[in-house]
């Protein structure tokens, strides 16, 4: 009867042991879900649609996230051009979200949820939505784009992210580059039933916190 007990002690132990590694990285606080949605406007200008699913357990993510848009590009000469944006709207699970906006040391900061709301500990969905002008650069018969998908200020890992950039129909979008610093990016281009090009760019493998995923563009002399 003893041996018995004691057999069963350590089979207990055994399945306790292999499940809390898998409890704890359950319950950690990350991005599991990035996606950019990208229209690039016939006057330059981007339309941009991000989601992003998260896991909230009251460790850093306890009210909500901030994000972080870039207040100037490179111009390719040496100099910076602006950017500027218009938040037209965030929501949290389909439902409208409070925000407030913040410049600080070059980029936007979009401080998202009310601080006298705590998140429910579990996956929630933000999706917000902005227009941003500046971010396409002019050069001598061409014109390119530098698109920093993610952010790079997260302090939290993202598991998956994904980039969508849809051209208009007469503009010629080619993808010069794409990174996520160690993580593994696929591509591929297509084209949607309105006969514009869409650029994608896909993570295989997660970021770790600092990481980002960005794109490179060269657009057609036809761009604005």
């Amino acid at each position: 009867m003893a041996l018995r007990f004691i057999r069963f002690a350590f089979a207990f132990l055994a399945v306790l042991a292999l499940s809390a590694p898998a409890a704890g990285q359950a319950d950690a606080e990350r991005i599991s879900w990035f996606l950019a949605d990208v229209t690039i406007n016939d006057d330059g200008s981007l339309s941009v649609v991000e989601t992003i699913r998260f896991h909230a357990a009251g460790q850093e993510i306890k009210r909500g996230l901030v994000r972080q848009l870039p207040l100037n590009v490179l111009d390719g000469g040496g100099g910076t051009v602006s950017v500027t944006y218009a938040v037209k709207a965030v929501t949290r699970d389909g439902v409208p979200e409070p925000f407030h906006l913040a410049p600080s040391e070059g980029v936007l900061e979009i401080f998202i949820g009310s601080r006298d709301v705590l998140l429910d500990h579990g996956s929630h969905e933000y999706v917000i939505t902005y227009a941003a002008s500046g971010l396409i650069v002019r050069h001598e018969g061409f014109s390119t784009l530098r698109y920093d998908a993610t952010g790079r200020g997260w302090s939290l890992a993202i598991d998956m992210a994904e980039a969508r950039i849809r051209a208009p129909q007469d503009w010629r979008a080619t993808l010069i580059s794409a990174s996520a610093g160690a993580a593994t990016v696929e591509r591929s281009k297509s084209v949607d039933e309105s006969g514009a090009s869409v650029i994608t760019a896909r993570m295989t493998t997660p970021l770790v916190p600092g990481e980002g995923l960005t794109l490179a563009l060269m657009l057609s002399n036809n761009t604005p």
